[in-house]
């Protein structure tokens, strides 16, 4: 028997009553879009047309919504979404609702996930989905594109005649940018608001960049340029992974590093490495090229560096903080956001 018959709360309803819903999109006015832009195509990370700049992969994967996110106040007891997507792939260690699902959160609270049913292959489909609440009050809504799936075009229903409005600003208004490999894009949690960027978004009260590229973060002096272009208020550097040998980490890391620090003297930048909480030679080879980069920037009198390990935040849950001995699954995302928490802070804060 079909596991849908058995039962019902499996089945994903991707088709809803719009009746007496009004639909905005994420450039009106009453909402505030971040983390994404809209281009030819769908919602992208960065200008295509830079994104072709630096390499194939990262020009495919920026069409990778990871990070982006709407947030809107509104009294209205129902909020929904009509979403078309484009999913060529859905690899075997990642849920569906990461690839192309939407989590709505309410004052920060995770609310539900708009689920966009079954894969049933790869083209461009769309979904509708809806979330209701108790009472009629203003609350706060965010909501959390895909980390993988593009994104075409999404539209958000609000019940007609009830209040929306751009939501306020963030404490941290000036985003913290997060650039790395498929752990920083969100491989693997099970939904998009437990990558650990935004978990820390949510910790922080702050504004987020999402900048990872699975397979495709290699330190290229085009990225550096961008990165260094951006008005932030601190960088996340999680450049380790997607070296394919520590020899090549060796010879890019510091120079990316010192690519981005001769154009931006003042920025707070945080070296973080691979969520592997297991020793091995390859992971502890990798750490000391990133400890190397980060007490080098100490000694030629840098202030504005900090190193935070992540093996050491994974210590107390160890490989169990991962789906496959490498990428992190949320129990290992939400260890990271706690081991990046207090630094993020302190730097905000002063």
């Amino acid at each position: 028997m079909d596991l849908y018959q058995i039962d019902k709360n499996m089945v994903s309803h991707t088709v809803i009553e719009k009746d007496g819903l009004v639909f905005y999109s994420p450039e009106s006015e009453c909402i505030r879009l971040y983390g994404v832009q809209k281009a030819e195509g769908g919602y992208c990370r960065l200008d295509p047309e830079i994104a072709k700049t630096v390499s194939g992969g990262v020009a495919g994967l920026n069409f990778n919504t990871s990070g982006g996110r709407v947030r809107f106040v509104t009294d209205s007891k129902r909020v929904a979404i009509i979403a078309e997507r484009d999913t060529t792939y859905h690899p075997d260690h990642m849920t569906f609702t990461n690839i192309a699902g939407f989590d709505i959160y309410e004052d920060d609270v995770y609310l539900t996930t708009f689920r966009p049913g079954a894969y049933t292959g790869g083209g461009v489909t769309s979904f509708e989905s809806s979330a209701s609440f108790n009472d009629k009050r203003e609350r706060l809504i965010t909501i959390n594109f895909p980390c993988y799936g593009p994104v075409r075009s999404l539209y958000i229903g609000v019940e007609q005649g009830s209040l929306i409005k751009a939501a306020p600003d963030y404490k941290y208004e000036k985003p913290v940018v997060f650039y790395g490999s498929s752990v920083t894009q969100g491989g693997c949690c099970s939904r998009p608001g437990l990558n650990y960027s935004s978990v820390l978004s949510r910790m922080l009260d702050s504004n987020v960049y999402n900048l990872g590229f699975s397979g495709s973060c290699k330190g290229e002096s085009q990225m550096a340029d961008y990165i260094a272009s951006l008005d932030m208020s601190v960088l996340v550097l999680g450049f380790d992974h997607n070296a394919p040998t520590p020899e090549f980490l060796a010879e890019h890391h510091e120079p990316f590093f010192k690519r981005i620090r001769e154009k931006r003297p003042e920025l707070p930048i945080v070296f973080i490495t691979r969520p592997q909480a297991r020793s091995s030679y390859e992971r502890d080879t990798r750490l000391k090229i990133v400890e190397r980069t980060y007490q080098n920037a100490l000694a030629a009198g840098d202030k504005n560096v900090w190193f935070v390990p992540t093996p050491k935040s994974l210590e107390p849950i160890g490989n169990e903080g991962t789906v496959d001995g490498c990428h992190p699954n949320d129990l290992g995302f939400f260890f990271m956001a706690k081991g990046l928490y207090p630094v993020l802070k302190e730097i905000l804060e002063s």
